[in-house]
């Protein structure tokens, strides 16, 4: 009998965790399991999804009172399940997280909940962190990207917490950076958001422009900050070296276009745009941001790691890789490597089988 894996999401566009469940999905697929999406928005700009997966659609409920359209998207996640009946529930983040797991519950499926972010960082995020908290606890497993998010939780919980690293799409390990004999053009990509830091890598680049007046930085990516971040450009009069470039279609073109990938975030959970970037062989610098990084990074041997919020570090590390271009590709070539050995989607699809198997009703 074939098994049956029931995602719950917001989206799939735009985010690490709906990057996550598009290859996760394709992969199940490909090896023989039934694959099933619920969700609230689709777009033209949604993560290729095979004609194998089943999306379903639900609705939103997005006026009145919050607590009975909250009530109402559990019914319907419930029905949903009850329409399906998948061998297992996986809830992704946010309020969709917290609703698929009492709709779960209501049908007596086994329910994963997954991290994406640095837990840390829900005790901060008033009632909806905690009761997430809670969930976690009260999931039959978790899911987590790394060591260091599992850290964070009770020894007593590890035993139901299990750590798969996200996979890498095959795009970016089917092309290949080359030797740069200068390294001028720096790219980075993300969301427009604060989590992300982006006015650091400005200051940075900017420093860095004193020197090398022809760096350039590009930054790939859409969201709620573009407007500030470019009248933040303006101030810096950096409008020579700091580009906007917006959504990109074809990141992996798009990154070997440039010589150097930087991320400044202030915290992640694992970020995909580094390990894309890292699957390319690009000379990579990061934050040693909460969680992900460090171990994605040898810091000086696959990459650089510099502390967060220090834009005075991040403009060394930059200044460090242009004058031995040499060592940054052979840095590139080791997280390259790193990514091959465990981030390689089929081999993240089995572990994440594996793991799941024991659950599975």
């Amino acid at each position: 009998m074939v098994k049956k894996y029931l995602f719950f999401i917001y989206d799939m566009q735009d985010g690490g965790a709906q990057r996550v469940v598009s290859v996760l999905s394709n992969v199940l697929t490909d090896k023989g399991f039934e694959v099933h999406i619920g969700l609230y928005v689709r777009s033209e700009n949604d993560y290729f999804l095979s004609e194998k997966v089943h999306v379903h659609q639900l609705k939103s409920y997005s006026s009145g009172n919050k607590l009975m359209n909250s009530l109402q998207r559990v019914a319907d996640m419930s029905n949903l399940i009850k329409t399906i009946a998948p061998n297992i529930v996986i809830g992704m983040m946010g309020s969709v997280l917290i609703e698929g797991f009492f709709a779960a519950k209501r049908r007596v499926v086994p329910y994963v909940s997954a991290i994406r972010v640095d837990p840390a960082r829900l005790c901060n995020e008033g009632m909806m962190g905690k009761l997430t908290l809670v969930v976690h606890r009260l999931s039959d497993a978790v899911f987590v990207q790394n060591e260091a998010q599992k850290a964070f939780y009770p020894v007593k919980m590890h035993n139901k917490i299990f750590s798969v690293f996200n996979p890498v799409s095959p795009v970016f390990l089917e092309k290949a950076y080359s030797e740069k004999p200068k390294i001028r053009k720096i790219a980075a990509s993300g969301r427009l958001v604060k989590q992300k830091n982006h006015k650091m890598l400005i200051d940075a680049v900017s420093a860095v422009a004193l020197h090398a007046p022809d760096v350039l930085l590009t930054i790939y990516g859409s969201g709620p900050l573009e407007a500030e971040l470019k009248e933040y450009i303006l101030s810096c009069k950096a409008e020579k070296n700091v580009v906007l470039a917006g959504r990109c279609s074809n990141m992996a073109d798009a990154l070997l276009e440039n010589d150097l990938f930087v991320l400044s975030s202030d915290y992640e959970g694992m970020p995909n745009a580094l390990l894309e970037a890292m699957a390319l062989g690009m000379p990579c610098i990061s934050t040693d941001c909460p969680t992900g990084p460090s171990e994605m990074i040898r810091n000086e041997e696959s990459g650089i790691l510099t502390p967060v919020q220090d834009s005075k570090m991040l403009e060394a590390a930059i200044m460090s890789v242009m004058k031995d271009s040499h060592r940054a590709y052979e840095m590139g070539q080791k997280a390259r490597m790193f990514v091959l050995d465990q981030c390689v989607d089929t081999r993240v699809a089995e572990k994440f089988i594996r793991c799941t198997e024991p659950y599975c009703k």
